[in-house]
Parts: structure tokens; sequence; C-alpha cells
């Protein structure tokens, strides 16, 4: 969170209609912390990459380093951090012979030149 940001955000919060902004919200320290505990899960090395922050999500999630908090300003709540079993999916409609598998894959074609090796 920059000062800029914390401007602009501001004048367009006043300027939507609201009367007061409160601005200490505004505060990154809660991400700040996770991002602080997944490198500390790296040991010495200090070069995250996504397998590492992966495995140390997997990590916090597991020994319940870090946990919701009950007095979370948050409107509802599915459960506790780290204690959902599945998250509900999105229903799944019925593939036809007709759908072409370039048309499927289309969307994913970026990151699939990206490694030749894959296709």
């Amino acid at each position: 969170v920059t000062t800029t940001s914390t401007v602009l955000c501001t004048r367009h919060l006043l300027g939507s209609g609201f009367c007061f902004v409160l601005t200490s919200r505004y505060s990154s320290d809660d991400v700040e912390s996770l991002f602080s505990t997944i490198r500390q899960l790296n040991g010495s090395n200090d070069q995250t990459d996504a397998y590492a922050a992966l495995s140390a999500l997997q990590k916090i999630l597991v020994t319940g380093i870090l946990h919701s908090s009950d007095s979370a300003n948050v409107g509802s709540v599915v459960c506790r951090l780290g204690q959902a079993s599945q998250l509900p999916s999105p229903p799944v409609k019925a593939s036809t012979a007709s759908e072409d598998l370039g048309k499927l894959l289309l969307p994913h074609l970026a990151a699939l030149e990206r490694y030749p090796g894959m296709l």
C-alpha cells in the first residue's frame, strides 16, 4: 500500500458518496505476515519460487501455524482457514462429441506454447 494508492482510493471513495474513509483499514500487515511466514518456511533460501510457496502454504494449513481470526471484519465465513475439506465446485457441463478440443484449449494456448514439450 503506497501513499499514492491511498490518496487515489480515498479520493475515489469520497467522490463515490462515502462520507468518510478509514485509511487505517488499508493496512497490508496481514498479507505481509503471510508472505513472511512463507519465506521463513523456505529455510535459508531467500529466492521463493512457486513450488516452494505452495509447499509452504501446505505446511501452514496442515500445522495450523496461521489461522483465521474469530473477530475478522468479514461478512460470512465458510470455515476456518485450513478446515475446508473441499470447496464447492462449479457445475460441469457434459461434453459432447461435436466439441472441438482446439476450442477447449484455445484460452490456454499461450501458456501451452511456452512449454513446447508439453504439446
